[in-house]
């Protein structure tokens, strides 16, 4: 059998890695780039850590009470609930290292769920035609322009055909 899917000891400076929230080593906040998770998503911590960012750089984060609570499962404990919307200015260096204000967009979950990182879901990355590049030590995740992109694949290259759940989420068939 050929190992494509291999999984490796988490060394013990690592061990976090499954538990709490992500966060950067030079304590900025990021979003976590979640092509599992259908849409984005924030806990009530990161919301308002952002917001008073947002607040003390000029720029203002708009929350709008959503018509009936939404239910969350299958991110941290339990069935959690957003009861709001927001949009925050989030500001994002290229890597030419210009800075642009862009606006996340995201349910905010309070109570247990209210530590869970901000996702940036698959919804998201697809409406931007987001291209995820995963080579150790030079992780990109690309927003193409309005020309698109090529990508020349090399030979032996294979692809496989991703299928949606009826949850929204893309899953790679492993029972053929």
């Amino acid at each position: 059998l050929a190992t494509a899917f291999p999984w490796w000891e988490v060394p013990e400076e690592h061990e976090h890695a499954y538990l709490g929230e992500p966060k950067l080593q030079n304590g900025k906040q990021g979003l976590l780039i979640d092509p599992g998770a259908w849409s984005n998503l924030a806990g009530d911590n990161w919301v308002q850590l952002m917001a008073k960012k947002a607040f003390d750089a000029g720029l203002k984060p708009i929350q709008q009470k959503r018509p009936s609570p939404m239910s969350v499962s299958g991110v941290d404990v339990g069935n959690n609930k957003a009861s709001w919307d927001v949009k925050l200015p989030i500001a994002i260096t290229d890597v030419e290292g210009n800075t642009h204000v862009h606006e996340f967009h995201a349910p905010s979950v309070s109570g247990a769920g209210m530590s869970i990182p901000a996702l940036l879901g698959l919804k998201s990355l697809m409406s931007q035609k987001a291209v995820l590049e995963m080579t150790d030590r030079a992780e990109y995740l690309t927003f193409p322009g309005p020309g698109g992109y090529t990508i020349d694949w090399s030979p032996g290259t294979k692809q496989h055909k991703l299928e949606r759940a009826d949850t929204g989420h893309l899953l790679l068939p492993c029972d053929c």
